[in-house]
């Protein structure tokens, strides 16, 4: 499924595998999340969980040596929902609806006003501001917040933002202009995709 250049598969003895295999029998897990070479996924507890290439922070244990098994990420008090990850970096959401970013932030695609990379999650939304989902590509970064508006941060080299005109890069987030309501979204590595719901739900 995967060369293993960096233990991204999370297979203990760093081989190469083009089928399937199990990670993990001791936990349950909801969901998962994979960049270029990492991976971060949430298990039945609500804990988060990262391994794989790890030079720029994007596994979030505070190094930046890689993770042949999934490590445990955050505090033993924290519960999460929601992962996204990009090229080489990573996101999640608190079960308060916070948002959390970490790894390679060189175009400002962790969203923390920065293009400093972090080694560990670091909350980059403002307090009481709640997030649904979070999406990451080559160096850009989308979500969707809690009244379901879509925004994108970071390069904007080849137009991901959906704008007229190249920005460049951008360390806050802008919002999609397109006015409608999203309920969820997929990115590639220099583009995106939104799914807006027809019902058109009020702002």
């Amino acid at each position: 499924w995967n060369v293993v250049a960096y233990d991204s598969l999370g297979n203990p003895s760093a081989a190469s595998s083009t089928r399937s295999f199990l990670v993990s029998s001791a936990k349950d897990w909801l969901a998962v999340a994979s960049g270029d070479n990492h991976n971060i996924a949430i298990d039945s507890d609500g804990m988060l969980w990262a391994w794989g290439q790890n030079n720029h922070g994007q596994v979030g244990d505070g190094t930046t040596g890689a993770k042949s098994t999934p490590v445990r990420i955050g505090t033993l008090s924290d519960r999460w929902i929601e992962v996204g990850a990009g090229s080489n970096f990573s996101f999640a959401i608190r079960n308060d609806g916070s948002l959390w970013a970490w790894g390679a932030n060189n175009l400002g695609q962790l969203g923390d006003g920065t293009t400093l990379d972090r080694l560990a999650p670091v909350r980059v939304s403002p307090v009481g501001e709640t997030w649904l989902y979070v999406d990451g590509g080559q160096n850009h970064s989308v979500g969707i917040n809690g009244n379901n508006n879509v925004y994108i941060w970071g390069d904007n080299s080849y137009g991901q933002f959906s704008q007229s005109a190249y920005a460049g890069l951008e360390w806050d987030w802008t919002r999609f202009a397109g006015g409608d309501v999203f309920l969820a979204l997929s990115v590639g590595l220099v583009h995106g995709y939104k799914e807006p719901y027809e019902d058109k739900l009020p702002l």
